[in-house]
């Protein structure tokens, strides 16, 4: 794939390419942020873990060259499909409340702000929470939390359908191994864990809700197969 004709590009690219990173990236080639010319590889994410299906660009390309010898995969889940097979509570808790999102970023936990917002600068930091309606609480020497409530559906702008569109079932602390989740609890307190989901009125989501809808996805996805291109 060198030729940049076949590159796909993101409208809200140069807004979005490393501003407010969830996790470090690998970048595949490099090239300009400003025209969108660059491929990104995978998650840097351990391979012990499974990294659950998030979202969400209109058009989105994957290629395996390789496929490892063991474990890895990329599954793919069309959010249209996964949301009808959600029980009708759940998504209409989720749908009334929406989601509140958590996160603790600093030098020993998580990533750094400075990676995350890609500055330096608290003002801007804190001036850019402030449009995207997030709040943010600075802990210590050089620690942020952040806050914001989110919706957690949202309408297919071509089809009309509504489709499920958060990151609970990514970041839920219920997702990481329960020895994992008790040693951090240990070092930062229940509200210092990296991440955090919680209801929009703040009521904790259910562990089993979690699993739940991480069972729906891995019902509902697809993979990639080696040397073949796959458009979503």
């Amino acid at each position: 794939m060198d030729d940049k004709s076949l590159r796909p590009r993101s409208i809200a690219h140069r807004q979005l390419l490393r501003l407010f990173n969830s996790v470090p990236l690998l970048k595949a080639s490099e090239g300009s942020a400003a025209d969108g010319d660059q491929l990104r590889g995978s998650s840097r994410i351990s391979t012990v873990y499974t990294w659950a299906t998030h979202n969400w660009p209109s058009k989105l390309y994957f290629y395996c060259d390789v496929p490892p010898g063991e474990g890895g995969a990329t599954p793919l889940a069309s959010e249209r499909r996964v949301f009808p097979r959600i029980p009708a509570e759940i998504r209409e808790r989720f749908t009334r409340h929406g989601l509140r999102y958590i996160r603790n970023d600093g030098p020993d936990v998580d990533l750094p702000w400075q990676e995350v917002f890609q500055t330096t600068d608290r003002d801007r930091v804190d001036a850019y929470c402030r449009e995207s309606g997030t709040q943010t609480v600075w802990n210590g020497k050089d620690g942020l939390r952040t806050i914001a409530i989110r919706q957690a559906v949202a309408t297919h702008p071509v089809t009309g359908e509504t489709v499920w569109f958060n990151h609970a079932h990514l970041f839920h602390p219920s997702t990481l191994p329960a020895e994992v989740v008790e040693i951090m609890t240990a070092e930062y307190g229940v509200d210092g864990l990296p991440r955090d989901f919680v209801y929009g009125d703040g009521e904790p989501i259910e562990d089993e809700v979690i699993t739940l809808i991480k069972q729906v996805y891995d019902e509902r996805r697809d993979r990639v197969s080696p040397g073949s291109v796959k458009m979503c």
